[in-house]
């Protein structure tokens, strides 16, 4: 496992590097430029906890704007998932699916795919992992540090993911439900959103700034397992942080 993401996270940095040689940002739209954008992320764990009746604590929104307002301008593939991703039989992680690219901060790459329900959780694994690539995705300018950034936008991505998890609750493609609505019924679900909770809380502690959703995060897995299907799922924001 850790030669497969090492070689995807090199496949996604030399895709930077490669990108920063041509100015191909600059042929790309801007991520996040579509006013409300950054509200709509950090306010993700507010709307997770109205939909579970299990209220978010509340977050710093003016520092965290101020931080996660990246001044870099970088090529990214930015839906660095797993699933985008295969092993060539050469051992090389090769990647597709690019209708999201776009330009932004180059660390998002690493929350991507770290920060992935699919990525198993292995705090030990993902240390090495950060401290062999972190300055290689680092861009320039930062209010901070990159691994802060990282951190904190990691945090709040996750939250993110786990509400297009819960948006599919009752879709058979994806999250269906027992048939007396008591809850999820498929087991790989509750355990990716497990999965998810225990490293977005892990991540939330490296920050003050996200420090206070470590707790809250701990405690979602065992609401979402008894959570009813929404009838109007619309009600639940729909997943925007893919959208330009």
């Amino acid at each position: 496992m850790e030669s497969w993401l090492d070689s995807a996270l090199n496949g996604l940095a030399s895709i930077q590097s490669a990108a920063r040689a041509v100015d191909l940002s600059r042929r790309v739209p801007r991520i996040g430029a579509r006013p409300g954008w950054l509200e709509n992320l950090i306010n993700a764990p507010e709307r997770i906890g109205e939909r579970l009746g299990l209220p978010a604590p509340r977050l710093p929104a003016d520092e965290l704007r101020w931080l996660l307002d990246t001044e870099n301008d970088a090529f990214v593939k930015w839906d660095a998932r797993p699933t985008n991703a295969k092993v060539r039989g050469d051992g090389i992680v090769a990647w597709f699916d690019w209708k999201h690219c776009g330009r932004h901060d180059p660390m998002d790459d690493v929350a991507w795919l770290l920060g992935d329900e699919h990525t198993p959780d292995n705090p030990e694994l993902e240390s090495r992992l950060l401290d062999r690539h972190t300055k290689i995705f680092a861009g320039d300018h930062y209010k901070g540090d990159p691994y802060h950034y990282l951190s904190c936008f990691g945090t709040l991505h996750m939250c993110i993911r786990m509400h297009v998890v819960l948006n599919s609750v009752g879709d058979s493609r994806w999250a269906s439900m027992r048939p007396d609505g008591s809850g999820l019924a498929d087991d790989a679900t509750n355990e990716a959103i497990r999965r998810t909770c225990q490293r977005g809380a892990r991540w939330a502690r490296r920050s003050p700034l996200t420090e206070p959703l470590a707790d809250w995060l701990s405690s979602v897995p065992a609401m979402v397992s008894t959570a009813p299907a929404l009838n109007q799922r619309r009600l639940i924001h729909p997943e925007t942080a893919t959208i330009h």
